[in-house]
């Protein structure tokens, strides 16, 4: 199965790896003119054909069976408009729309969306679909959802006239992959813009959103300069399950008492693992793979042969998405 690549930016080797590894051909790569990148990668990955221009990669796409499209966010709309038409099945990457204007043209596109894959990858960590399986079956309790953005940082996130414009590209470029990852794992949670609530200073600012579905709370916290990874947390009756970090899930039932010790002189009661997963980071034999990206080259694979999405995410879910993150934005500015 051929594939043409779009794009020669840091996330693009990570998708080489994997597509090769998933037995794709790498057909052509194209980038901006003269990109050194894009020759770079074309060597050492041997593909034979580098394009620089849209016209060039229009001619091309029927020498392919399929696209991966992942240049920079800023034009990645852009070439979805422009490829869309043809109608060759495509990976597109995150996030596919950064404005309401792009969101307002996603919502009209009917039929033509139903060859487009997007490209978060997370939905197939083995950590996620395990946390996934055992949510479905569960009512009540809490949901936490904990996003620390810029985490390296402490100065120049947040301005005396609101918020940074690092901050807004944060929300509007990778804020999404966790948006994604809730409303994967919980695909019928509702929330909008007067949910959201925003707390703190000039210079820190907490955004928090709750809903409920099946009598879960799930309540999304969004920080920025905080130090911490990403967290998703389920709280119920004798129950805890973790993804901590994305990789890793953990469930806990019940308690172990550990008594005090000498050096230790106080008692614990320390939750009690029953079961851990981790996403797979071997996926093809001893060749190291980026976690989930070698899953989804191969539900991409049967995505042009069948159309069938499986885990992958949709148009229509990917606007859901860029809806609630743009809702972020709007909230932090005006606040």
């Amino acid at each position: 199965m051929k594939v043409g690549i779009i794009g020669a930016g840091r996330i693009i080797p990570f998708h080489l790896q994997a597509l090769s590894a998933a037995g794709f051909d790498l057909s052509f790569i194209a980038a901006r003119p003269n990109s050194s990148s894009a020759i770079k990668l074309a060597r050492e990955y041997g593909i034979s054909n580098v394009l620089d221009t849209r016209d060039q990669i229009l001619k091309q796409t029927d020498s392919v069976d399929c696209l991966l499209v992942a240049p920079s966010s800023e034009v990645l709309f852009d070439f979805l408009e422009l490829l869309l038409p043809i109608g060759i099945p495509m990976l597109v990457e995150k996030p596919l729309f950064r404005n309401e204007h792009q969101i307002a043209i996603g919502e009209t596109l009917g039929a033509l969306s139903s060859k487009v894959m997007i490209g978060y990858n997370r939905r197939f960590y083995k950590s996620v679909l395990q946390f996934k399986t055992h949510l479905q079956s569960l009512s009540g309790g809490f949901l936490g959802i904990t996003i620390p953005e810029l985490s390296g940082l402490k100065k120049e996130i947040l301005q005396d006239d609101g918020v940074g414009k690092r901050a807004i590209n944060t929300l509007i470029d990778n804020t999404v992959h966790m948006l994604d990852l809730l409303y994967f794992l919980l695909p019928n949670v509702h929330f909008h813009e007067k949910m959201i609530r925003v707390r703190g200073t000039k210079d820190f600012r907490l955004l928090e959103v709750t809903s409920y579905e099946r009598e879960i709370e799930v309540r999304i916290e969004v920080t920025f300069g905080i130090p911490g990874n990403y967290v998703v947390c389920y709280r119920g009756a004798g129950l805890i399950m973790e993804l901590k970090p994305l990789e890793v899930y953990r469930r806990y039932e019940g308690l172990d008492v550990v008594e005090p010790t000498e050096d230790f002189p106080i008692r614990r009661y320390v939750p009690r693992l029953v079961d851990e997963t981790f996403a797979d980071l071997n996926p093809h034999g001893d060749v190291p793979l980026k976690p989930g990206f070698f899953e989804q080259a191969n539900a991409f694979k049967k995505f042009v042969e069948t159309g069938q999405l499986n885990h992958a995410s949709s148009i229509d879910e990917a606007i859901r998405v860029s809806k609630l993150s743009l809702a972020l934005v709007k909230s932090i500015r005006e606040d």
